[in-house]
């Protein structure tokens, strides 16, 4: 299981979230190991432009658009979801 790292949203409380139910993740904002995880949790964010310029900025937009919908993965965080299918186009 892979947190994204994109430089926002509440790591800290997702980590330890995952600790108390004794699971392994490992925090990565490389674009490898992201897309070739079978797990994702991507954090929230409330603003959601600001949560999509630094998704654009981390070039992880595409990997994340082909892991939701065009594999149509189910083991990615539900906010993931949210956010990359309201994007603005």
């Amino acid at each position: 299981m892979i947190i994204i790292y994109y430089q926002i949203g509440n790591i800290g409380s997702i980590i330890n979230m995952i600790k108390k139910v004794s699971y392994k993740a490992k925090l990565s904002e490389n674009q490898k190991e992201i897309s070739s995880a079978d797990k994702l949790i991507l954090p929230g964010v409330e603003a959601f432009d600001e949560g999509m310029e630094k998704l654009n900025e981390s070039g992880l937009i595409p990997i994340l658009i082909g892991k939701v919908i065009n594999q149509k993965n189910s083991n990615i965080g539900y906010m993931s979801r949210n956010v990359i299918a309201n994007r603005k186009k």
